[in-house]
C-alpha cells in the first residue's frame, strides 16, 4: 500500500507551529464543513485543508464573451424582425447568418457548460 506524501512518518513529529487569525464567520464556516465531514480535530481538518483543498479560479473572460455573443445575436435578430415587419420578407441569407450565430452561441455556452460541470465534479469529489 502506497503511502501519501504529506502524511507523517510514525515516528516524525510536527515541529513546525502555523497561526492565522479568522473572523466569528469564518469560524463559524469552518465549523460547518467540519461538521459536514463529521470531524472534530480542528487541527487536522484544518492541515488537511491546506494540503489537499481546493483553490477554484473561474476565468470570466470566456462568460463575457458568451454574453456579448448573446447580446449580440438578440440585438442581430431584431434587426431582422424589423426588416422582415417593413418588407413583408426574410431572406435566406438572414435566416443563414441567424443559423451560424445561433451555432456559435451553443459551442461557446456548450463549453461553459463542460467547464462548469468539470469544476461541479471537482467539489463534489473533494466533498466541498
Amino acid at each position: 500500500m502506497k503511502k501519501k506524501e504529506n502524511m507523517v512518518d510514525a515516528g516524525e513529529s510536527r515541529t513546525i507551529n502555523m497561526q492565522f487569525r479568522v473572523n466569528e464567520k469564518e469560524l463559524e464556516m469552518i465549523e460547518q464543513r467540519m461538521q459536514h465531514i463529521g470531524t472534530i480535530n480542528r487541527s487536522g481538518f484544518l492541515r488537511k485543508m491546506a494540503l489537499n483543498g481546493m483553490c477554484i479560479v473561474v476565468d470570466v473572460k470566456e462568460m463575457r464573451k458568451a454574453s456579448q455573443l448573446l447580446w449580440s445575436f438578440g440585438n442581430n435578430l431584431n434587426q431582422y424582425a424589423k426588416k422582415a415587419n417593413t418588407t413583408g420578407r426574410i431572406y435566406l441569407e438572414d435566416i443563414n447568418s441567424i443559423k451560424e450565430m445561433q451555432q456559435e452561441l451553443i459551442q461557446v455556452y456548450g463549453e461553459l457548460l463542460s467547464e462548469l460541470i468539470k469544476i461541479s465534479e471537482a467539489l463534489e469529489k473533494a466533498h466541498l
